[in-house]
């Protein structure tokens, strides 16, 4: 082999093609505009042919000490090592990005933007196992959401359930979640220890609801079944079956209304 200072510098015993990997996996493996990467690559490119060219006609210029040649080799490994690494960090977050974004599709409501039944019911389970605060949980139909259906379309009804959901989004706080559980249902769990706070939000989305049914012109309303369990209360009741035997009642009693229980009393 022909040690120089084209040979050398441009990848120890394997020529300067060496670098044109390791460069090449540091730009495709990136998050820059495909422009950007491109141009990087025509540039790389013709670098390469240059020095290629160089190196076939010309030979190396003047022969190096074994000692700058393990310096080279040294830089030679780290140029190897830090492209191993890119390449390994931009899978890494690109498959991290892609779990991510399962995750939300697995977990959201694509029409309302809301967490699902299936988060709903997670988040649910995981509060009522871990027993640090009251829990409110609230069955809630949107009233009459057939005849919107019936009378103006489905694409009407999915806007009224949107409308629905931005209320219920614009009065949530830190301890609520709110989720579609199905349909023309949501569902709504609030942490505290207070049952009038509770409710209180309970009427606040009702009255939210009525009123942004005013604003468009349609009578808009929602029935909820409302039920309370106190913080260390004995047992474990399932308290979606609860609110929505609640909820049951509540519509047959007239719709637009709250039926509310706290159990233990």
């Amino acid at each position: 082999m022909t040690t120089g200072a084209y040979s050398v510098i441009f990848g120890f015993i394997s020529n300067f093609l060496f670098y044109a990997f390791l460069m090449t996996s540091l730009t495709i493996f990136t998050n820059w505009k495909r422009s950007t990467k491109f141009h990087i690559m025509v540039c790389l490119g013709a670098v390469y042919i240059l020095c290629g060219i160089l190196t076939y006609y010309y030979g190396p210029l003047e022969n190096l000490s074994i000692e700058l040649q393990m310096v080279f080799m040294i830089i030679n490994l780290v140029f190897c090592m830090v492209s191993v690494a890119r390449t390994t960090a931009f899978f890494f977050n690109t498959t991290k990005e892609a779990h991510e974004q399962l995750a939300i599709l697995a977990s959201t409501d694509y029409l309302t933007g809301l967490p699902n039944r299936t988060s709903f019911v997670y988040t649910y389970e995981k509060l009522q196992d871990e027993n640090e605060t009251g829990i409110g949980l609230m069955m809630i139909d949107t009233d009459d959401f057939k005849l919107f259906n019936d009378t103006y379309g489905h694409i009407y009804g999915d806007e009224i359930l949107q409308t629905v959901s931005d209320v219920f989004k614009s009065v949530k706080q830190a301890n609520h979640y709110i989720a579609r559980y199905g349909g023309e249902e949501f569902t709504v769990l609030v942490r505290s220890n207070d049952v009038n706070e509770v409710y209180q939000f309970a009427e606040l989305l009702r009255n939210n609801v009525i009123e942004i049914g005013n604003s468009i012109d349609k009578q808009l309303s929602i029935s909820i079944g409302l039920v309370y369990m106190p913080l260390h209360y004995m047992g474990h009741p399932n308290l979606i079956s609860i609110a929505d035997e609640l909820l049951y009642q509540a519509k047959s009693e007239g719709k637009n209304k709250i039926v509310s229980k706290v159990l233990g009393l």
